[in-house]
């Protein structure tokens, strides 16, 4: 039909200025005419060691963010990328901690 579609759907977030649960909300609407979902939460303030101030910090909902990755992460219709501009990222923090576990299992 000379229609050409996009296989993948994309959608960047700035987590300094975000809630988490807004990106883990995105990971979780269904991406209709795409086959492919990334979702990018980029400046994952909360990642670093020590964790600067935000403003937006007392309605982050992280308990959110850590059943995403240990419930729903491995979703293979969704890539969930979180960046962190900065290398003083907190090594023992629970949210890497996921991570690194379902590192391990994929």
């Amino acid at each position: 039909n000379g229609e050409a579609t996009d296989e993948l759907n994309f959608v960047k977030i700035d987590g300094h200025n975000s809630l988490v649960q807004e990106a883990v909300d995105e990971a979780r609407y269904v991406s209709l005419g795409y086959d492919k979902k990334v979702v990018v939460l980029e400046n994952a303030y909360f990642m670093l060691k020590p964790k600067p101030r935000n403003k937006i910090e007392s309605e982050q909902n992280y308990d959110e963010l850590k059943k995403y990755i240990q419930e729903e992460a491995q979703v293979e219709d969704v890539i969930f990328i979180i960046t962190v501009a900065n290398s003083s990222i907190d090594e023992k923090g629970a949210i890497l901690s996921l991570l690194k576990l379902l590192e391990s299992i994929v």
